[in-house]
């Protein structure tokens, strides 16, 4: 079995589909523009444009920095994942609540109960398919880090919508509440702490995709199951809160059980601690266990941009793409045997082809394939000799 040299993904076969998408939500973006970028009179409202932008892409932009090792995913696929919160998310919620709060007639049971669990039901959808997907049908694991970052752009996607309709910005800042430093993009309202959507998807998120790498228990799906629950809860009493100030004795000891909405926000920052120490874990155990595919360090990426020597930029993109699917190779072998010449044959369409082109020393790869094929009666093909940079 011949080891392609060629440089692949998995999210490569895709590529026309994602950017066929991508066209697409940029159009419809931008024949819905003066909703989302208008004041609803009209007029352009760009300081709440730039209020949400700021407050979300803070909290991006650090959870990306946090995820640097652990995370799968390359940004184009996070920023996707936005655009699906903004429009397929918000439209099925719409398709949903409408029908239901016309025949309840409106009111508090709509908008306090109904409301928040079909939201919170249907936010995770698209985490939970493309997980299901990429490990189900493609068997390429993802890891938990890259759930919290699914689940909150998408979260934050629906806020934006949502922001655009009630014209304003969800969140009290950088100052707001305890939280703020960390968490811009918490609210409040008559003294009651109200986390946003982005959290609370973030939440399920990461649930979600500890739930994936640690399926193989037979309890991990009871904590995504208790996350949501929790977040369920948090939605309908924050409502409640919001809408009337008073509560209901059941509703006042779920708030009391939830510290005034201040459970939610600790609740993800221990989830995302947690996650990147699980998927740390995992890649050195793995990566001490199955040292065929080597790891390559940050100096070298640096030492490639100070260089810039002739084709330096393919080679990075072959280097950043290798890094992504060695750690996905990784979490998908995790608890299972050592890496075998086998494995190196499936895998090696991928893996090798990367390294080759990122000028990664594969050597013992390379003598794990040549002795596979030794013992295999057909002789193989020879792969291509390294010629990159």
């Amino acid at each position: 079995m011949a080891i392609s040299t060629t440089l692949s993904d998995p999210n490569r076969r895709w590529g026309l589909i994602w950017r066929a998408a991508a066209a697409l939500t940029l159009l419809i973006f931008l024949w819905q523009w003066p909703f989302f970028l208008g004041d609803g009179f009209g007029g352009f409202d760009l300081g709440r444009v730039w209020g949400y932008a700021v407050n979300h892409l803070y909290v991006l932009a650090w959870m990306l920095l946090v995820t640097s090792f652990s995370r799968t995913l390359p940004l184009r696929t996070v920023a996707a994942f936005w655009f699906v919160g903004v429009f397929p998310v918000m439209a099925l919620i719409l398709l949903v609540t409408r029908p239901i709060d016309a025949l309840l007639g409106g009111g508090e049971l709509a908008s306090s109960f109904l409301g928040p669990v079909i939201e919170d039901l249907i936010k995770p959808l698209p985490v939970l398919a493309f997980f299901a997907y990429r490990v189900w049908r493609r068997n390429w694991q993802l890891s938990a880090s890259d759930g919290l970052l699914l689940g909150f752009v998408v979260g934050a996607g629906t806020a934006f919508h949502e922001d655009a309709a009630y014209d304003r910005v969800w969140g009290d800042g950088f100052d707001g509440s305890t939280w703020g430093l960390l968490l811009p993009t918490i609210g409040s309202s008559r003294s009651a702490l109200l986390p946003g959507h982005d959290v609370l998807t973030a939440l399920v998120g990461v649930a979600l995709g500890i739930a994936f790498v640690y399926r193989r228990y037979r309890y991990a799906w009871v904590l995504p199951l208790a996350v949501w629950l929790i977040v369920v809860a948090e939605h309908i009493t924050g409502n409640l809160a919001d809408i009337s100030g008073a509560l209901p004795l059941p509703a006042e000891i779920i708030r009391t059980v939830l510290f005034d909405g201040q459970a939610l926000p600790a609740l993800l920052l221990i989830g995302i601690v947690v996650a990147v120490l699980l998927d740390s874990r995992i890649l050195r155990s793995v990566g001490r266990r199955d040292g065929l595919f080597p790891a390559i360090p940050l100096r070298d990426f640096v030492a490639l941009l100070q260089q810039r020597t002739t084709g330096y930029l393919r080679r990075i993109q072959a280097m950043r793409v290798y890094v992504r699917q060695r750690r996905s190779l990784y979490y998908s072998i995790w608890g299972g045997p050592p890496v075998t010449a086998a494995n190196v044959q499936e895998m090696g369409t991928i893996l090798y082809g990367l390294g080759v082109q990122a000028g990664v020393p594969l050597e013992q790869t390379f003598a794990a394939y040549e002795r596979a094929a030794d013992a295999s009666p057909e002789p193989p093909a020879t792969p291509a000799p390294s010629t990159a940079g």
